[in-house]
């Protein structure tokens, strides 16, 4: 722009957002066309073709059975009507017939059906009369009258005695009601009890005027104030009838009255409680037997929580690494020993506890009789019988693999012809578990899982006593509670 001293001041131009001043088709480009709104010139951009025709509208053609649309390029397209389902736009009546209209969903052509007279009267709804009955009209002019039909009734208005009452019957069909006193009720209409002045009594009054006296009637009571070492309670009793009350005093405690146990936030092991009265009680946190909240590992120590059973506050202690080892013996001076031979996927820690107890109970005769299987002819006999078991951190644990196990030999083995440790099964079930006596006199037995193990001296049948020589009739892959171990006897002459 120029002013009038001749100077000149230039701005770049603030274009609108444009407008299409020829539309594109799938033949040519459009263009579309930007104005500026300070000095109005103008610049163009094309818009480029489009892929699709640009079709028009549909219209129906005079075959009545197709519609055409146009593309501005010329190109047109013909398809059949697609009409709906038809809708009826004249009921059709036993005297004159319908007309069911049809409607094309793209070009709006229409075409109609007649519908035939239908057989029966099209009636309308019931309309009530003034002497119990109604009338319904067909378009025909027919006319249908009936007598109503009455519900059972309702009670519009209870009696009392000193009106009637009134039931009310409604027709099912149109409506039309109908009533019915009711006799008068013989008994008072009485107004809710209320307290009188002397607080012994309660009275009620109908609406004739009459009056109920009786005396309150209360219920156990009800502690409406705690007593406490330091200040009397009070026990409210309620008439059940009109809600009189009365209160009686409850003596103090002679104790504190202390509130449930709190864990204390600065000590740990410590909680506290609080009388009503401000007195405080504390005390040592009572823990229970502990819960492995993490296990110990061979490259990381564990954790055990205890838990208090009075506030709920915890601690935790550290369990220490496992540490492999070879050999563990037992802790109760048994002399029993276990190791992991070679090619065993069994682990054995120093941290873990084998526990070996003497089984004192005589066998069943189920036993007894699955041992003697064991003799081959022979007679079995047991000579020790053992619960063994491995305990980590006071949980129960199995090997997790074949592992040999050492017993001290009863006083009396060398008088039996061999040896043979077996597993008993819950049930009475034996199997035998592979087995090797050694040279310094204990017994070696070969388990990957830990129970009830008993060692058994057999005496060879009378054929075969005088024998001297290793027997190894078969080595039988057998399951022990779901374990696959193998099983050698060794025979041993006598001495």
């Amino acid at each position: 722009r120029t002013c009038s001293c001749t100077e000149t001041d230039p701005a770049t131009h603030r274009f609108d957002e444009g407008v299409v001043t020829k539309n594109p088709d799938h033949t040519d480009k459009g263009i579309k066309t930007y104005t500026c709104a300070d000095c109005g010139y103008t610049y163009q951009e094309d818009i480029p073709v489009l892929t699709d025709h640009v079709w028009s509208a549909w219209s129906a053609n005079n075959d009545n059975k197709t519609h055409t649309r146009r593309c501005i390029c010329g190109e047109t397209e013909t398809k059949e009507h697609r009409y709906d389902a038809g809708k009826v736009t004249t009921v059709a009546t036993h005297t004159t017939k319908g007309v069911k209209t049809y409607t094309c969903a793209d070009c709006g052509h229409v075409y109609t059906e007649e519908l035939p007279t239908t057989g029966a009267h099209i009636w309308s709804s019931w309309k009530a009369n003034s002497n119990g009955t109604h009338t319904r009209t067909c378009r025909c002019n027919a006319t249908e009258t009936r007598i109503c039909s009455f519900d059972s009734g309702k009670v519009t208005r209870e009696p009392t005695h000193f009106h009637e009452g009134v039931t009310t019957y409604t027709c099912v069909d149109c409506g039309n009601t109908k009533t019915q006193l009711m006799m008068r009720s013989s008994a008072h209409e009485w107004t809710d009890w209320y307290a009188d002045e002397n607080n012994e009594t309660h009275t009620r009054l109908c609406k004739c005027g009459a009056s109920e006296t009786h005396d309150h009637t209360y219920d156990a009571g009800k502690v409406t104030r705690e007593p406490t070492h330091i200040e009397t309670g009070i026990s409210t009793f309620t008439c059940t009838a009109c809600k009189a009350s009365y209160e009686i005093t409850l003596d103090k405690l002679p104790e504190h009255l202390f509130g449930g146990w709190i864990t204390e936030a600065t000590v740990v092991g410590k909680h506290y409680r609080l009388c009503i009265c401000g007195e405080r009680e504390d005390a040592d946190c009572t823990w229970d037997m502990g819960k492995v909240t993490e296990a110990p590992t061979y490259d990381a120590e564990g954790t055990r929580t205890y838990t208090c059973t009075d506030c709920g506050g915890v601690k935790t202690e550290t369990i220490a690494m496992l540490v492999k080892t070879e050999q563990l013996v037992s802790a109760d001076n048994t002399a029993v020993k276990i190791t992991a031979p070679e090619g065993s996927n069994a682990i054995l820690n120093e941290n873990t506890v084998l526990k070996v107890e003497a089984v004192e109970d005589a066998p069943t005769e189920n036993v007894q009789a699955n041992i003697a299987v064991v003799a081959d002819g022979g007679k079995a006999e047991i000579l020790a019988s053992y619960d063994i078991s491995l305990v980590l951190d006071g949980a129960s644990i199995q090997p997790g693999g074949a592992v040999e196990v050492t017993l001290p030999a009863p006083e009396n083995a060398d008088e039996y012809d061999s040896i043979q440790v077996v597993y008993i099964d819950d049930n009475g079930g034996v199997t035998p578990c592979e087995t090797r006596v050694n040279e310094d006199g204990t017994i070696t037995f070969v388990t990957d899982h830990f129970s009830h193990y008993a060692i058994v001296g057999i005496t060879d049948a009378p054929a075969s006593a005088s024998l001297t020589w290793i027997w190894i009739p078969v080595i039988a892959v057998v399951l022990i509670a779901g374990v696959a171990v193998a099983w050698i006897v060794i025979k041993k002459k006598k001495a």
